[in-house]
């Protein structure tokens, strides 16, 4: 037991009570009153990750086993692994060292997770210009707190498409704070450089305010796309596009007589002397090439065999409406090499090398086997059967023809003849 001096509310007399007491009465006054205990003072735990809440093997970061809310990643970590913070739901901040370059695996891991998925209340974040790559198991999904991503705009800038889309998880829903604030930045970003946010070629825009390279919209321009403020930079860019409506030697990039890839944004193109071979993707979702010239010295277009991954060599040119293929060519590649090019209104190709197409390049190189109200198709149908005729034989095996009385080759059951 222990005495706690008080003080009488009514007469002022300085008295002392038990502090096992809840309610006493005044010796001189006899007033009643309660007695009140002050509460204990709470203290709150700070929690301060350490070394030993990191499992770390090589400079690989593979599971943070702490409790703290803002971690703070220690120097010498090169790699975070895939699912390192996954499903760490009291962190509210990390902060990744100049050491990092990459955040997950190079490439998509099926059955694994990104390094900070489902970390709910995580709120802020950096990504130091050490980062080289950013891995595609969506490190960043279901951080739907996050809210600041501390990245520089160069870095921001050097993305890839891809990157934004499976790293940072820039496909969904923009109104989670991040997303809508990065799209914001690389978009103000891309109009002072003058290019399209979306696939980065310089910027000139159809009169419906589309990128006439991707054909994304939702650019930042002052009046619209009518009337619209061009800073130097993107002048410029429209500028060298006009002057260079016919591709140049640089625009190509080719490896031992292999054209790897165009990159160049002329309308119509001449491919150099010296190509031998025209790769899968060349020339991939092209939809400003008008025209392409192949020289005599082409001997193949594509792979000679179906590639799942790949597409064809000028698959998806939306506008190509001329194009060539020389007596030279040997092969035509399985990958739907002319896959997508609606506009194709003019194949210029000898009869003889028409008519020494394999049915495979016929179906799967010049893509003959869908809408033959695409202009080219019917034109070289057109063509194969007429000579055929000529020749006497089945237009579809090549075989010397023979009618059935229901006017089918014999041989391939084949219809239409001419």
């Amino acid at each position: 037991m222990s005495l706690i001096p008080m003080k009488c509310t009514g007469c002022g007399a300085a008295l002392e009570v038990d502090d096992n007491q809840t309610k006493a009465d005044c010796p001189y006054c006899r007033m009643p009153f309660i007695i009140s205990k002050p509460e204990p003072q709470k203290t709150t735990q700070v929690i301060v990750n350490c070394p030993h809440d990191f499992e770390i093997v090589a400079g690989v970061l593979y599971k943070y086993k702490g409790a703290a809310t803002d971690v703070v990643i220690p120097d010498g970590v090169v790699e975070i692994a895939n699912e390192a913070f996954y499903k760490m739901r009291g962190i509210t901040s990390i902060k990744i060292p100049d050491s990092v370059k990459w955040i997950g695996s190079k490439r998509y891991t099926f059955g694994e997770l990104g390094a900070f998925f489902d970390c709910s209340d995580l709120k802020r974040i950096n990504i130091p210009d050490s980062v080289e790559h950013i891995g595609r198991n969506a490190p960043f999904s279901g951080c739907k707190n996050l809210a600041e991503v501390d990245i520089s705009i160069e870095k921001l800038m050097s993305l890839t498409k891809n990157d934004l889309i499976y790293s940072l998880d820039m496909t969904m829903s923009k109104s989670i704070p991040y997303k809508a604030v990065l799209w914001q930045r690389i978009k103000q970003e891309s109009k002072n450089r003058g290019i399209c946010w979306n696939c980065r070629k310089p910027l000139v825009l159809t009169k419906n305010g589309e990128c006439f390279s991707c054909w994304a919209k939702d650019h930042l321009i002052a009046n619209g796309p009518q009337d619209f403020e061009i800073n130097n930079l993107q002048k410029l860019a429209i500028d060298t596009l006009q002057n260079y409506a016919i591709s140049r030697p640089q625009d190509f990039e080719i490896v031992a007589g292999v054209l790897k890839k165009y990159k160049g944004t002329a309308t119509e193109v001449v491919i150099p002397d010296g190509v031998v071979e025209i790769a899968n993707g060349a020339f991939y979702d092209m939809p400003f090439i008008t025209s392409i010239q192949l020289p005599d010295g082409v001997k193949r277009i594509g792979s000679k065999r179906f590639k799942l991954s790949e597409m064809g060599a000028f698959s998806s040119c939306k506008s190509l409406a001329k194009i060539n293929i020389p007596d030279s060519v040997e092969l035509i590649g399985g990958n739907g090499s002319f896959y997508g090019c609606k506009s194709l209104s003019e194949l210029e190709i000898s009869t003889e090398k028409l008519m020494s197409l394999t049915p495979n390049e016929l179906m799967y190189g010049l893509d003959l086997t869908t809408a033959l109200g695409v202009p080219f198709k019917g034109i070289l149908l057109q063509r194969i059967k007429q000579e055929s005729k000529n020749r006497g034989i089945c237009w579809s095996c090549r075989k010397p023809l023979v009618l059935t009385k229901n006017g089918a080759c014999v041989a391939c059951r084949t219809k239409g003849h001419l």
